[in-house]
């Protein structure tokens, strides 16, 4: 029985041939070449803690595996190290984060017991991982949860009637992965471990740590993408081209210390390599960042990376497990397949200009780009979505998202009304074709928002207004009346409001229960006190423009968002030496060349 999966940082395949041992072939770096350095006489003295001995560790060959394992070798030569322990656990010399991979890569463990002659399997989640504390089975234990840290891992021979008795420290201050079982002597205790731990409690590691993406997006929809995905603890390296970059990073004033700031607004939790992809040695490059990579999202017009040998089809070809997401303005195939799609085309042509704007007046655009939102959260969940169904199959799968296929999914009861009843919506200004009231109120001093979503809030309404006489009249009392007798209805609203000043109302209408609000300018949003007291603003350390606050990130998780160290927007380049040094192995004097000859672009910081 075996699982296999490409992680971010180690390729690893564990096998357990037998009840009482299980290999692991982990891929090994340079880092880790001391383990093997008694790999010819295949016997290691290395011991770990004196709980565990590692009875093995060397280069293995097809030959030297068991028969019913050499399905697991595939290609890893050299760079691979078996590990065969005198236990019943697998052991590696690594960090926390291996770990954490696992509990988020492996989707089974099979389980075995000595009360058997055969090997009982038992599929079994490892982010709800319980080990039998009354079985004679050994339990897996984390040294500490400080990243770099050794892991351990502790032979219990006694039975434990529960995990906290074995704890040192309370429950759940030693993880925020329940999955990883943790069970701790006092005497293995590592001094001053429990303050550190303490002090990185309000830390969460995000629910995509583990899963790396590869973005080769520009402009919004896709860095959007890209961005929320990061925000949720995926590691971002995105694609960009040497000396100007996104295009987004000249998209000013403003600036921000000469960095724009709509390119500072959607690209934090990411690292920045430049790279030359029409350059065949820059093709490469992103080939094999491709063949490291959980997720690729890109957004060139549809064949453009075919050309260049950077298609699906030629990536999956390789690296089976890619999800592979594309973004284009109109979709894949039709008339329009070769069109580039920016927000503001899009929006006329999928119908959401028409229907925005003053009644009786010209069409507006929407103020923010939310056709390219838009897209960009379809394409999240999408991508979110065939992460999941990877953990079933193993494999990636084709994804395309277009601004156009999500403009018409977003006229909802618009398109509907028109498909079904012929309805053709016009332009409200603010106001609702099915909901009355439903709109913003010129104040003596201002606006404000007033939704009566129902007959009970009209009647409310009316009566905070000293209207009450209204809400039985036929000609009000129902939201079907009074949308079709809203020129009657609205003159009386009106008139009504524009006596008080808009604080006036909003301190009227506090407790009432109806929906209402002022409009704010973004200077008022960002003093508004809901939005202070729920942190909605975030702080980075940028590096030249030192510190930025942006909008955080939009969703919570058990009351915090899910960043873990949340990362600055980067430099153009930022990371390039970086990516290829530790990633893809260059030496340094293949990126000075590389560099040299404008394929990459470097920037160290000092």
């Amino acid at each position: 029985v075996f699982t296999k999966r490409n992680s971010n940082r180690e390729e690893l395949q564990v096998s357990q041939p037998d009840a009482m041992c299980i290999y692991a072939i982990i891929m090994q770096r340079m880092k880790r070449k001391n383990l093997m350095k008694n790999k010819e006489k295949k016997q290691s003295s290395l011991d770990y803690q004196d709980d565990v001995s590692i009875k093995d560790a060397y280069s293995p060959t097809k030959e030297s595996l068991p028969e019913r394992d050499k399905d697991l070798f595939y290609s890893l030569g050299d760079n691979c190290l078996l590990v065969h322990l005198n236990s019943s656990l697998w052991l590696c010399q690594g960090t926390l984060e291996l770990l954490l991979y696992l509990c988020n890569l492996l989707g089974s463990v099979a389980e075995y017991t000595k009360h058997s002659n055969k090997r009982i399997v038992k599929h079994n989640p490892l982010n709800n991982l319980t080990l039998d504390p009354k079985s004679d089975q050994h339990l897996i234990s984390l040294y500490s949860i400080i990243p770099e840290s050794p892991i351990k891992v502790t032979r219990i021979k006694e039975i434990i009637k529960t995990t906290k008795e074995a704890l040192d420290v309370p429950a759940g201050l030693l993880t925020y992965y329940p999955s990883l079982q943790m069970v701790h002597q006092a005497s293995h205790t590592c001094p001053g471990i429990k303050t550190q731990m303490l002090e990185r409690r309000s830390i969460m590691r995000g629910p995509l740590s583990g899963v790396r993406v590869l973005d080769m997006t520009r402009i919004l929809a896709g860095p959007f993408t890209t961005m929320l995905l990061g925000d949720l603890g995926a590691e971002i390296i995105k694609i960009e081209k040497p000396e100007s970059g996104d295009d987004t990073r000249s998209w000013a004033p403003p600036f921000c210390e000469n960095e724009s700031t709509y390119f500072l607004s959607i690209n934090r939790n990411k690292k920045s390599i430049a790279v030359n992809i029409k350059d065949p040695k820059g093709t490469e490059i992103v080939r094999k960042l491709a063949s490291k990579c959980d997720v690729l999202v890109e957004n060139y017009l549809p064949g453009k990376l075919d050309k260049v040998g950077l298609g699906y089809d030629q990536l999956k070809t390789s690296v089976p497990s890619l999800i592979y997401c594309s973004i284009t303005g109109f979709g894949r195939g039709g008339p329009y397949d070769q069109r580039p799609g920016y927000d503001v085309m899009v929006s006329g042509i999928g119908g959401l200009m028409h229907i925005t704007g003053p009644e009786d007046s010209d069409p507006c655009k929407v103020g923010i780009a939310v056709t390219d939102i838009t897209t960009g959260l379809y394409a999240h969940g999408a991508i979110m979505a065939a992460l999941l169904q990877k953990q079933t199959t193993g494999l990636g799968q084709k994804i395309d998202c277009s601004l156009l296929a999500s403009q018409i999914a977003m006229l909802s009861h618009v398109g509907t009304s028109y498909l079904n009843a012929g309805f053709e919506t016009g332009r409200y200004g603010t106001a609702h074709h099915s909901i009355v009231p439903y709109q913003a109120f010129k104040t003596c001093d201002g606006h404000f928002l007033v939704g009566a979503g129902n007959d009970g809030l009209f009647r409310k309404l009316c009566k905070l207004l000293g209207l009450d006489n209204l809400a039985d009249d036929p000609l009000y009392a129902t939201n079907a009346a009074r949308v079709e007798n809203r020129h009657k209805l609205l003159p009386l609203l009106k008139e009504c409001f524009q006596q008080r000043g808009t604080k006036e109302w909003a301190k009227a209408f506090e407790g009432s229960g109806i929906p209402c609000g002022p409009i704010n300018n973004i200077k008022a949003v960002f003093e508004d006190p809901q939005v202070k007291y729920k942190k909605m603003v975030q702080e980075l350390e940028h590096p030249t423009a030192g510190k930025i606050r942006i909008p955080g990130p939009a969703v919570e998780y058990n009351g915090q968002t899910c960043q873990g160290l949340p990362r600055a927007p980067p430099l153009l380049g930022q990371h390039t030496h970086e990516i290829l040094t530790n990633l893809l192995e260059y030496s340094n004097k293949e990126i000075s060349t590389l560099e040299h000859d404008g394929i990459i672009e470097c920037h160290l910081q000092k």
